[in-house]
């Protein structure tokens, strides 16, 4: 048998080169297996595409933000926080929060109070006794400054008779006439914090036993009461820390007996003949507008005394007197003042000496 040297090698110099064989033919799926490989090469792992680097982030981060969206932090608070809350917004932005959502729909009618005319339409009188008879309280602040018209009188007594005002500790209310005051107010005594009236016309016939343990803040502007009931309010209000009394009648004469006040301001216009502090430990702040007597008795924290009147008051402190010093006990002496303002109209100095020289007796006083 003689063997041809191409069988032996199959690989010789000169079939190195690849050839054709036109005896096999190429299906498709050859076609394919061959184009594969050079697609691979294109997209190699070390060099990926650009786009499909850049695609990653953009998949990520909406689903973050999304899950961040979803999430109601507020809702989250328990009741207690949200009705607080609520409880110090406007009125109208209180009534708005029912809209927001399930939870949030029940909250305003059961948070305390806060009812305030100055945040609703003007003459809206239905719109109050529709809050006051759907809100199931309690009260916290109620403020009615626009009572312009006779005809809230009988609903002022129904509004404050309501059971959405148990327990209310701020109420402001403003007449423009001098309308009685409702007897029915004096229901929040227990809890009342601060009081504010004007234009009106104080009770006499309060309740027996009449007592606000924790009123610290009392303004009465333009309300006519009685001597006795006025003094009769101040002894009934242990925890009294700041009273101004503005353009008020039906009486000539205070006296300040309060272990607890610290400020107390009042503008006479010529109502007030005569202001007495006998007895206010804590009293920091003493400013009385227009003329009166003015006795200060004990006063042993004072440090301001204004505005007055160069020319109508009269200052008395022990037993010294500004407009023509009497020599007496300096045993009472405002050592403590460090602002006094005097309100004088031109060049009287003879007053001015006469208020000084009640300074200088007390620094001299002190200085030995």
């Amino acid at each position: 048998m003689r063997l041809h040297s191409s069988a032996l090698c199959p690989l010789s110099i000169e079939d190195s080169a690849p050839s054709p064989q036109p005896h096999r033919r190429r299906t498709p799926a050859m076609e394919a297996a061959e184009a594969r490989p050079s697609k691979q090469a294109k997209t190699s792992p070390s060099r990926k595409p650009h786009c499909h680097r850049r695609s990653l982030p953009t998949k990520v981060r909406p689903s973050k933000t999304a899950k961040t969206k979803e999430i109601d932090l507020i809702s989250l608070l328990p009741d207690e926080i949200l009705s607080t809350v609520i409880s110090l917004l406007p009125t109208k932005d209180a009534a708005r929060t029912t809209v927001l959502s399930r939870r949030w729909r029940p909250l305003w009618r059961t948070s305390p109070l806060n009812l305030d005319d100055g945040h609703l339409p003007r003459f809206a009188w239905k719109c109050i006794s529709k809050i006051l008879s759907e809100h199931r309280g309690p009260g916290r602040r109620l403020s009615l400054r626009h009572i312009v018209h006779l005809k809230t009188t009988p609903n002022l007594a129904r509004w404050l008779g309501s059971p959405a005002l148990d327990n209310l500790e701020v109420i402001r209310i403003y007449y423009h006439y001098e309308l009685l005051l409702p007897v029915s107010v004096f229901r929040f005594a227990p809890t009342l914090r601060h009081a504010s009236l004007g234009g009106c016309r104080f009770p006499e016939d309060a309740p027996p036993g009449l007592a606000f343990p924790q009123l610290k803040h009392l303004i009465l502007k333009d309300v006519e009461v009685s001597e006795d009931a006025l003094h009769g309010l101040l002894s009934a209000c242990p925890a009294l820390e700041i009273l101004q009394l503005d353009w008020c009648s039906g009486f000539d004469r205070v006296v300040i007996d309060s272990p607890t006040l610290r400020r107390f301001g009042v503008v006479a216009d010529g109502y007030l003949d005569r202001l007495v502090i006998r007895d206010a430990p804590r009293l920091e702040r003493l400013v009385a507008f227009d003329y009166m007597d003015i006795t200060v008795i004990r006063a042993p924290r004072l440090q301001m005394l204004g505005f007055l009147d160069s020319y109508k008051t009269t200052l008395h402190v022990g037993a010294m007197v500004s407009r023509g010093i009497s020599e007496g006990n300096l045993a009472m002496s405002m050592r403590s003042v460090k602002l006094f303002i005097l309100d004088t109209y031109g060049p009287d100095l003879d007053a001015v000496i006469n208020f000084i020289k009640c300074f200088l007796a007390w620094r001299k006083s002190t200085s030995r």
